[in-house]
């Protein structure tokens, strides 16, 4: 099959060969699950859909780095106790995916909550904010936030690593 320009799915999104919003693609390929299964070997297929839902947090510094100032996690029940110990899994979004343009169409459709929900990992999703240098809301690639952008110490970059530790 040939497929468009998005993320692949298998049982969401629109037809796969087309491109458009949310950029998820019914593709019969699970990619957030092969992501996941070559991250965090030995993880159990989820047996149905996710029923939590997703959870809009505050971002510190986003705004300094051309981010929301709002991001998702998604926490399994089996995580909010602190009784066990979670995976924390971060996901990136593409370009026009981020929740001022698409909702949470991307973080609901693209597979990653039922393998999360399955298998106990904690999903962080920050957003990018959409503006005039970027206006398609695309993770800094080419310098928009600074000459450091490719670097640990590149705007983006600082936001999520304390972001992440902080979680």
């Amino acid at each position: 099959m040939v497929a468009a320009h998005h993320f692949p799915a298998r049982g969401h999104g629109h037809a796969c060969n087309v491109s458009q919003p949310p950029f998820v693609g019914d593709c019969d390929y699970d990619a957030a699950g092969e992501i996941l299964q070559h991250l965090y070997p030995g993880l159990k297929a989820p047996e149905h859909e996710a029923t939590t839902a997703v959870q809009a947090v505050p971002l510190p510094g986003a705004a300094d780095a051309g981010l929301s100032d709002s991001a998702y996690l998604f926490v399994p029940p089996a995580c909010t106790d602190n009784e066990q110990a979670c995976a924390l899994h971060l996901v990136l979004h593409g370009c026009a995916q981020s929740s001022v343009q698409v909702g949470t169409a991307f973080i609901e459709q693209s597979g990653y909550l039922p393998w999360a929900a399955a298998n106990n990992i904690v999903l962080a999703f920050p957003q990018v904010a959409p503006i005039a240098l970027n206006p398609y809301a695309c993770w800094d690639w080419w310098g928009y936030t600074g000459a450091d952008y490719r670097w640990r110490n590149g705007k983006q970059m600082l936001v999520l690593t304390e972001w992440l530790q902080k979680l």
